[in-house]
This record gives structure tokens, C-alpha cells and sequence, in this order.
């Protein structure tokens, strides 16, 4: 009868203390990089500043009054606002949008309530920025042809994304720039110390590595 054999030896590689040590500082150099690299990588700010601002109407009140300084600024004859139903106080809500609630916001605090449009989603219920750059793609398209600049404002570790999904929504016609505010919840240059900050920077990481390399937009339809 042939004997079964369970376990085999085997012979492999161990790194040695000074091999191990080299690992160690490989991955100290590399956290650290990552710990204060990565909000700018994320936090992209580089606006054109001429013709069309567009504004993710989800931005919390807190960061409304830098929004207002940067959009008077810029050279914009159009500010579009952008964003879908109310998702908490709806009931209590005059407003049927976060980006009509937006625009009467901006319109309260001194914008010119003629520039100001408001572009209103399809309720979704995953990649909603995606669907937001297709909503004013479409609006472009019937109502302003002659757009062929835009930037697009949100906040901080959300900015690189919100460009590269605009920019895959919109003509490439229409060159995209994109304004970043800081979000005032935490410290940029110390998100790691609070943790709306690690949520918000390590989950906009996750998230803009999956747009950049699995995004379908076919698949960005769902809805409520």
C-alpha cells in the first residue's frame, strides 16, 4: 500500500536582521510619504477660472463663504449648481434639491441670482458624482452649447475625482479645471489625528482607485 504523505520539507528565504531592518524602513518611509502626500495628491486645486463654475451642492454650509470668495474670483458668467434630492430634513425642507437649496443660499449671501442655474439629478444611489457630470452634460448640451470651459468646485480629498469623472462625463470639447476647498472639519496637513479626517482622506482613496480602474459608466445608473 502506498503511503500517504501529509508534509513535505521544504527549504526558503528569510531575510537576515539587517534585511529585516531594510523592511521596516521601507515601510516608514512609505507611510510617511503616504501620511503627508496623499491629501494633495487628492485635494487637487487648479481652477481656469473663466466661463462656467460648476458646484457640487452637497458641500456643508461651513465651506459656503470661501466658495462665495472664490467664485467672485474667477472670470465666470455662470455659476451651476448642481445636486439631487434633499436626503435628510427633506420633510422639513422648502426645497425640493440640495442644489436648490444652494442656489438660495448663494443668492442670500450676495451672488447675483441671475448667473446662477441649478442642474437637478436623477435620484441614485451610487456614483453620484459621476450621474451629477452627466446631468450638466446634458444641460450643456440643450441650453448652453457654447460652453467650452468650466471648473468644477467641491471639497478637499473629493477634488481629483470629481475632475477625472467630469471630465469622462463631459465633451472633450470642454477643458475642466477644478477649485478644492479645504474641508474645515480637520486639519489637512493632520487628517490622520482626527477621525473625520481618516474617513474622509483613506475613503477617497478607495474610492478614487476604484473609479480610476474599475468605473463603468454603464453600470452608474442605479436608482432610488
Amino acid at each position: 500500500m502506498k503511503r500517504i504523505i501529509l508534509v513535505r520539507k521544504m527549504e526558503f528565504w528569510m531575510p537576515t536582521w539587517i534585511g529585516w531592518l531594510f523592511i521596516f524602513l521601507f515601510l516608514l518611509v512609505t507611510g510617511y510619504l503616504f501620511l503627508h502626500s496623499v491629501y494633495d495628491f487628492l485635494a487637487i486645486n487648479k481652477p481656469l477660472k473663466k466661463n462656467t463654475l460648476v458646484i457640487e451642492s452637497w458641500i456643508p454650509d461651513i465651506a459656503i463663504p470661501s466658495l462665495i470668495d472664490k467664485a467672485r474670483d474667477g472670470d465666470y458668467r455662470r455659476i451651476v449648481v448642481a445636486g439631487g434630492r434633499e436626503l435628510k430634513g427633506s420633510y422639513l425642507s422648502d426645497f425640493e434639491t440640495t442644489a436648490d437649496r444652494l442656489r438660495a443660499t448663494l443668492i442670500l449671501l450676495g451672488l447675483d441670482s441671475t448667473m446662477i442655474y441649478v442642474v437637478r439629478n436623477q435620484a441614485v444611489v451610487k456614483d453620484r458624482t459621476y450621474n451629477s457630470a452627466v446631468s450638466v452634460s446634458t444641460w450643456i448640451r440643450q441650453f448652453n452649447k457654447s460652453i467650452d470651459t468650466l471648473d468644477v468646485a467641491t471639497i478637499g480629498p473629493h477634488a481629483r475625482r470629481s475632475k477625472m469623472l467630469f471630465e469622462l462625463a463631459l465633451s472633450q470639447d470642454i477643458k475642466v479645471g477644478v477649485i478644492c476647498i479645504d474641508d474645515l472639519e480637520y486639519n489637512p496637513n493632520r487628517w490622520w489625528q482626527s477621525s473625520t479626517g481618516f474617513k474622509s482622506v483613506v475613503g477617497e482613496c478607495i474610492s478614487y482607485f476604484y473609479a480610476k480602474f474599475f468605473f463603468n459608466p454603464e453600470d452608474s445608473n442605479a436608482r432610488y
